[in-house]
């Protein structure tokens, strides 16, 4: 008679990626499956000695960490590991990692960790279930928790939803969740977002109109003139403002890439910035993003007659969606703005192409003669 076979509680498995495959451990234990990603690859048909040898130390590795696992389980420590740190209020963590982030994206974390608060004070990583997080998506889609008392927009459900996500699944990692929630939970569809612009004559009545932060008007023509993100025009020094017979450029690091960039620039962009400061000093010293900050904006804006709704980053916008109009081609006005995908600036292309229908279907009708 064949014996029976005993299953394992914790089974070391392989998931495709490109270009290799991904370990993790398929973990069984009290009637619930979890799974521990351990960010781990080997490589997919391996060419060379050295590559062999990088996957048997990997597979060597893991295996290590699946026995650790098994006597966690075998010794009742496992779960407990995960229930001990369940019982952590979500705030502070949250807030942790709010703090390692940086810019604008430090400020939709911040955002995000505030709308759930409000949401559920108090919360435990114990009380987090896919039912709770379905319901907090929901929450955010449809909930009257504007600034105005209107649910938000869907750009902005979709931007602080894709933050706590980030957030559980790094929780599962750290240990505070027994199962990855989000696994069970698909993300907010990202909307089609109508990327407002200014015109050329809208930027010339900002040009004209006071502002009472007149190092924010600088700024934000300045982003205008040469597509430059906020993160970007914040921390731009005056070492990184450079000419050459009359020729100005900016060489600096993205900040959202971490990759060199140089920059031409117009005569008139760098006549902006004023006089030369010293060289460690910032061009646009004490201009912090802030919601203040934008509101002093739109207060701008309004005062110079434009409706439009604007943000600081529309100034990049206006950039492009200008360059392409003026019959710049794509793939240099791509290379301007830093994007590392062509397919990323072919949505200014594309509000180019509807300001062109709209103009076309504007045409005024003529009075046709009889044939």
């Amino acid at each position: 008679m064949p014996r029976r076979q005993i299953k394992e509680p914790v089974r070391l498995r392989e998931k495709s990626i490109k270009g290799g495959r991904s370990l993790y451990l398929d973990i069984y234990s009290d009637g619930k499956r979890e799974y521990e990603f351990l960010k781990m690859y080997l490589i997919e048909r391996p060419k060379n000695a050295i590559e062999k040898e990088h996957n048997q130390e990997t597979l060597a590795m893991a295996s290590a960490i699946k026995a650790q696992r098994v006597l966690e389980l075998h010794a009742g420590k496992y779960n407990l590991r995960r229930k001990k740190k369940g019982k952590a209020e979500v705030a502070p963590y949250f807030e942790k990692l709010s703090s390692q982030r940086k810019g604008t994206t430090r400020s939709n974390w911040i955002a995000a960790s505030k709308h759930l608060d409000r949401y559920h004070p108090g919360l435990t990583f114990a009380q987090i279930t896919p039912e709770w997080v379905r319901a907090f998506r929901n929450h955010l889609l449809h909930a009257p928790i504007g600034r105005f008392g209107e649910p938000l927009s869907k750009s902005s459900s979709y931007c602080y939803f894709n933050r706590v996500r980030a957030m559980l699944k790094q929780a599962y990692d750290d240990g505070f969740l027994s199962e990855e929630v989000t696994r069970k939970v698909p993300a907010t569809k990202q909307p089609t977002i109508h990327r407002e612009f200014l015109t050329v004559e809208e930027l010339q009545k900002l040009t004209q109109t006071e502002c009472a932060i007149p190092l924010l008007k600088k700024a934000f023509l300045f982003s205008a003139m040469t597509g430059l993100r906020w993160s970007d025009i914040e921390k731009l020094t005056w070492s990184e403002v450079r000419n050459d017979r009359e020729e100005y450029y900016l060489t600096f690091n993205q900040k959202k890439t971490d990759m060199p960039e140089v920059l031409p620039i117009s005569a008139q962009a760098r006549e902006i910035l004023g006089t030369q400061g010293s060289p460690t000093e910032k061009v646009f010293e004490n201009l912090n993003y802030s919601d203040w900050l934008n509101t002093k904006l739109q207060e701008w804006v309004i005062a110079s007659g434009i409706t439009k709704k604007i943000t600081f980053h529309n100034a990049r916008h206006s950039f492009a969606t200008l360059m392409l109009s003026a019959g710049t081609d794509i793939y240099t006005v791509s290379k301007m703005l830093g994007h590392s995908e062509i397919r990323t600036t072919q949505i200014y292309a594309k509000l180019v192409d509807e300001k062109k229908r709209e103009a076309v279907n504007n045409f005024p009708k003529l009075k046709m003669g009889d044939k």
